[in-house]
């Protein structure tokens, strides 16, 4: 999918409409868990990432700055001003604009969509089986506009007592580090030896993309032997480079 950041079109300083796109930026969601929940969840992201948009603002201390802002946000002084404003013609250059749409903001904008998507579950008195029927995980990956690098979100759900003694879900975030991997479902089976196949897959022959590729299908093995049906095949190796994402290996059922 696509996060689109865009511009703002002005006639004689006066804020118009958000017309064009300034710049976009490719990225991939994966998940493991309910396929329920994450519907909301991807619809929720596409409708955000789609319609992100450059604002101004002042910070703490009245230092104005270029940000990226939410389709929801409220505070967004181009379409919600309570006073006309007329802009300088100075202001909204390319170069004032082009550090702004970094990774982290975009991962931002994932992370706030996918607890827009579960606040519908906050209305409602949940039990332990209500909350692991919802557990799902989620990553982006994410080619960073400003920097040109690619960088992996992990989203976890969990859960608080909030003042009302009413548990409310929501999701963490997780920033992926450089020699680390991100391991969605069935975590305290795999995630250990994922991480040091990995780790074991730096230093070899074969790329690492390669043996990760057969250590999920020798997963997908022991399960199945096992007679379970947590993970199963069509498993697929994809790439995300300058190009966007590509299908590399595919391993029918």
């Amino acid at each position: 999918m696509s996060a689109k950041l865009w511009a703002p079109y002005f006639v004689a300083g006066t804020f118009k409409s958000y017309a064009s796109i300034h710049q976009e930026a490719e990225c991939f969601i994966a998940f493991a868990g309910s396929t329920l929940t994450v519907q909301h969840i991807l619809n929720a992201v596409t409708e955000h990432l789609g319609q992100l948009r450059i604002s101004h603002r002042h910070t703490a201390f009245d230092i104005g700055e270029y940000y990226v802002a939410m389709p929801c946000s409220t505070d967004n002084l181009l379409l919600n001003s309570e006073v006309p404003i007329t802009w300088d013609e100075d202001m909204f250059r390319p170069d004032d604009l082009k550090s702004i749409f970094t990774s982290d903001r975009i991962a931002d904008a994932i992370h706030h969509s996918i607890n827009a998507a579960l606040s519908s579950a906050r209305q409602y008195k949940l039990d332990k089986e209500s909350l692991d029927s919802m557990r799902t995980d989620v990553v982006a990956g994410i080619r960073c506009p400003v920097s040109g690098s690619f960088r992996l979100f992990v989203f976890r759900l969990a859960h608080r007592l909030n003042d009302q003694g009413v548990i409310e879900v929501f999701a963490e975030r997780h920033a992926v580090a450089d020699r680390e991997v991100a391991v969605l479902g069935m975590r305290a089976e795999f995630e250990a030896d994922a991480q040091k196949t990995f780790i074991a897959a730096l230093g070899g022959e074969v790329q690492p993309a390669q043996r990760m590729f057969d250590f999920l299908n020798a997963c997908i093995d022991k399960v199945t032997e096992d007679g379970r049906k947590e993970i199963d095949r069509p498993s697929f190796w994809k790439h995300l480079g300058n190009q966007g994402l590509k299908n590399v290996g595919r391993q029918k059922r």
